[in-house]
């Protein structure tokens, strides 16, 4: 896990990134997690216009380092403008779909890790096979309602699933080999959860949030955009546009915590979101029993009565429900959120980065004093984008001194 943050005004964007990387590996069938804090997840997208690009949770796609992707897209594009940020975007998709860049077998095998890990958790908790059908036929049908990955749609589905099939068909052997008989009369819908899985907008396990921010050639106000990408299918990457933000009239600032965000949204809105929720779940057992409970010992009505009289209760259990949101909502906004984005409106460039790694060090602090695994660390690499004076480091960890690599600071403008 990480830590990231994009605060954006009429300024620029700055950009703020922790290092902490964690690694999972098996030792005699058991997991054992370790933090790295060296990892790179900020980059200039060109190193000629405003644009720069950062990737949170996996490091890597079908095998390959993004960092390295960036690169080789990035010496590419070399002095290429695009009029609009969601242009740059949509490039870089488009070349890493450009056919060469991932090995079939790789992918291949990432896809299969992908459907074990889903056919396992379908398989572990139903002790019949009926269970184990109804559970296929809920998931299945609940895959159904969400949106295609783009370019995803049914001849892609029927592309997927003839590439795929000895591969889906010798995954559910492996994962169902003690329980066999569950696969009897359900293979057709197998390989139907399986392209389903593969094609709709559902997140797969290590899957990557990149975020891409700047400005356009064309754009004067920076803007942000959010995407998930998580593995490549049959030569094209999944992935899809989860935010974007872009600073305007209406809207002269933006705090935009990624990733392990909880201490940073603590910050801008007041309380917890864990807290938040655990506050709202309680708050709506309590509404739907309280009727129940004020009614018991009331000796004078029926039990016909009481039935009639809490069921009229709770049906306007939602709207009171609504009205008591809706006033945290604007007591939060009013009181927490909007003084912070209206501060944050008028800060300079320099103020910008300042309270970008803030936000960072708060998290780190955080996670040093909790007892869990400290998922956010290391060096926090700081930049800023501005129109005119485009991606400007403010603070930047290298795996080398650069005194004694000259070459290095020279080249760099070269490619």
């Amino acid at each position: 896990m990480t830590t990231e943050v994009a605060v954006l005004n009429k300024f620029g964007v700055a950009l703020a990134a922790d290092s902490a990387v964690t690694v999972e590996t098996y030792v005699n069938a058991k997991s054992q997690r370790k933090v790295h804090n060296t990892a790179n997840k900020l980059f200039t997208l060109s190193k000629f216009e405003p644009v720069g690009i950062m990737l949170y949770n996996s490091v890597t796609l079908g095998g390959i380092p993004w960092e390295t992707l960036i690169k080789v897209h990035r010496k590419q594009l070399f002095k290429t403008k695009y009029p609009a940020l969601e242009d740059y975007a949509k490039q870089f998709f488009i070349w890493l779909n450009g056919g060469s860049v991932f090995d079939d077998e790789q992918t291949r095998w990432i896809v299969f890790t992908n459907l074990f890990q889903a056919f396992a958790s379908l398989k572990s908790s139903k002790n019949s096979k009926a269970a184990f059908v109804a559970a296929l036929n809920k998931e299945i049908s609940e895959l159904k309602k969400l949106a295609d990955v783009e370019g995803f749609d049914a001849a892609f589905r029927t592309t997927v699933a003839n590439t795929y099939r000895a591969t889906i068909d010798d995954c559910a052997k492996l994962v169902f080999k003690a329980k066999a008989s569950y696969l009897n009369g359900q293979k057709r819908k197998i390989v139907d959860f399986a392209v389903l899985l593969l094609t709709k907008q559902r997140r797969l396990d290590n899957y990557s949030g990149i975020v891409i921010a700047g400005f356009g050639e064309n754009e004067m106000m920076p803007s942000l955009r959010e995407y998930v990408v998580d593995i490549v299918v049959c030569g094209r990457v999944r992935f899809w546009l989860k935010d974007t933000k872009t600073i305007g009239p209406m809207n002269a600032s933006e705090v935009v915590p990624l990733a392990d965000d909880e201490v940073i949204r603590t910050l801008i809105t007041g309380i917890s979101p864990s807290f938040e929720d655990h506050v709202l779940g309680n708050a709506i057992n309590l509404m739907i029993s309280l009727p129940e409970t004020i009614l018991a010992p009331v000796s004078q009505l029926t039990a016909v009565q009481k039935q009639k009289y809490t069921a009229d209760a709770r049906k306007s259990l939602p709207q009171h429900f609504r009205d008591f949101y809706g006033k945290m909502t604007e007591h939060r906004d009013k009181n927490y959120t909007n003084p912070i984005k209206q501060a944050i409106a008028s800060l300079s460039l320099s103020d910008l980065s300042a309270v970008a790694e803030t936000f960072l060090s708060a998290s780190q602090i955080q996670k040093r004093v909790n007892p869990d695994l400290e998922t956010v660390g290391g060096p926090v690499d700081v930049a800023v984008i501005s129109k005119g004076d485009g991606f400007v480091w403010v603070k930047r960890k290298h795996y080398f001194e650069e005194r004694i690599n000259p070459s290095f600071r020279l080249r760099y403008l070269e490619q």
